[in-house]
């Protein structure tokens, strides 16, 4: 990421933001930990991901006591959801949405920006399933 960043600054890329959307092989407590500046990265989680918020201002605690996963969030029928369209899979889509601010358990004392997700609309696997 720290390569992709500097080749960007010396490309006249300076003021730019680098967003990096990656497998949720990235998803990780190191490549968490290497917080760059200038780089936003975007990682698909596991569904069974244990997520918190962090904890109140201060409390001596860092992470918050209800834990909830992204599968929880998505269910949740009392969030109210963004909608936005983006082109995938050949076409644009709508996708509805949520962004707020967790932290995983696994990272090593981070917060992040998450963005939880609704199923895309006509879009499914080969296997029929919705998606998570």
């Amino acid at each position: 990421m720290q390569i992709l960043r500097t080749t960007l600054e010396e490309a006249g890329g300076g003021n730019k933001v680098l967003v990096l959307a990656v497998d949720g092989s990235f998803c990780n407590r190191t490549v968490f930990a290497a917080s760059i500046p200038g780089v936003e990265l975007i990682a698909r989680t596991r569904k069974d991901a244990v997520l918190c918020f962090p904890a109140s201002p201060g409390s001596r605690r860092f992470y918050g006591l209800p834990k909830f996963t992204p599968e929880q969030v998505r269910q949740d029928e009392t969030i109210l959801w963004k909608t936005t369209k983006l082109f995938y899979g050949g076409k644009r889509r709508k996708i509805r949405y949520e962004v707020f601010v967790c932290c995983s358990i696994k990272a090593p004392r981070l917060t992040q920006k998450c963005h939880a997700k609704q199923a895309i609309e006509g879009r499914l696997p080969k296997d029929g399933a919705p998606l998570s």
